[in-house]
């Protein structure tokens, strides 16, 4: 697979729906959230807002994210089972943690600390097709599929899978996440897909491997230990 980086680290992904509406639109607050009750650093930690508007990134019009928030924890202990937030606030009304392996295929430039990164982050939970071990969806994933979005995404500069090991009780029974980040939304809408021909070829990959999808448009935030 020709990728321009294939590192492979485990962090922790929370999926975060929350009490005080305010809060979403606060990168900083979540990241208090995030590192609350911590017994040590977390060597990076990346939130990401889920407030940019679907139809702005070409998703369905009429719809949107069910969570405010995804929250990146970096640096997990690969054995760990998926720990939630802390929340002595009770500022969460709902949190779903995923244990993953990630998976950089497609690797940007530096991205700045504490500041929006430039662009959409598109970020998509993915449920594996009916009849595919999850083992068999993982590889097809990361040795067919990774191929070809890096070749057909023409407008993404950034590609991140993440495969799910392990998750907190009551999470969604979730066997990827991945992350598509385009440095502006004019690349989202406009160098999503290289050509029709690229276009049929990204579905009919899709369609054999992926079955539920749900997606969220987001802001990035990263957040590196002091």
């Amino acid at each position: 697979m020709s990728t321009d980086s294939d590192s492979t680290k485990t962090k922790l992904v929370t999926f975060v729906r929350l009490r005080d509406r305010e809060l979403a639109g606060s990168p900083d607050a979540l990241y208090r959230l995030a590192v609350a009750g911590a017994t040590a650093p977390w060597p990076a930690i990346t939130v990401n807002l889920c407030n940019v508007r679907f139809a702005d990134v070409g998703l369905d019009e009429g719809g949107r994210a069910s969570y405010d928030a995804v929250i990146e924890r970096h640096g997990a202990d690969p054995d760990a089972v998926a720990s939630p937030l802390s929340d002595p606030a009770a500022a969460i009304e709902e949190q779903h943690t995923f244990l993953v392996e990630e998976h950089v295929i497609k690797a940007s430039p530096a991205r700045h600390a504490r500041q929006p990164t430039p662009g959409i982050k598109c970020i998509y939970a993915v449920r594996r097709r009916h009849g595919l071990t999850r083992e068999e969806y993982q590889q097809h994933w990361r040795l067919v599929h990774g191929d070809l979005a890096v070749r057909h995404h023409i407008g993404m500069n950034r590609y991140v899978q993440d495969h799910v090991r392990t998750a907190t009780d009551a999470a969604p029974a979730l066997d990827g996440i991945a992350s598509l980040h385009f440095p502006s939304l004019r690349d989202r809408r406009e160098r999503n897909i290289d050509s029709p021909l690229g276009r049929q070829i990204i579905n009919a990959d899709v369609a054999v491997f992926v079955g539920e999808v749900e997606a969220m448009a987001t802001t990035e935030y990263v957040y590196t230990a002091r």
